[in-house]
């Protein structure tokens, strides 16, 4: 056990690199969790089932990149960049695709506001 300890201490990324896997499993089983307890609080709330898949896998995305995240964080990796990089993307994106995602929008709310 002493040896496992010492290995560990004295190869300082090995250790960083099986955190940073952890970090990505209980983020998997994250995503996974949230994304079925939006289904189940969706589908109580008798919301059609394309608009359930649609939030579904756009939460397990974001909890994914999330966790992917902290773990490039963990293992020394600067994200600031990263994370203005996507944001600015994102900005560039919803610029030009203004119009598109305006229809999406309708077309996302008018099933969720309807009366059942």
């Amino acid at each position: 056990m002493d040896e496992i300890v010492a290995f560990f201490a004295t190869y300082q990324p090995v250790k960083s690199l099986l955190i940073a896997i952890v970090i990505v499993l209980i983020g998997r089983l994250l995503a996974r969790f949230v994304s079925r307890l939006i289904e189940r609080v969706m589908t109580a709330a008798q919301i059609e089932q394309t608009v359930i898949s649609f939030m579904t896998h756009i939460a397990s995305i974001l909890v994914m990149v999330f966790a992917a995240l902290m773990a490039l964080g963990r293992l020394g990796i600067e994200t600031t960049s990263i994370l203005a990089v996507l944001g600015a993307a994102g900005l560039a994106i919803g610029l030009a695709l203004q119009r598109s995602l305006s229809n999406l929008a309708a077309g996302f709310l008018l099933p969720t506001l309807s009366s059942p």
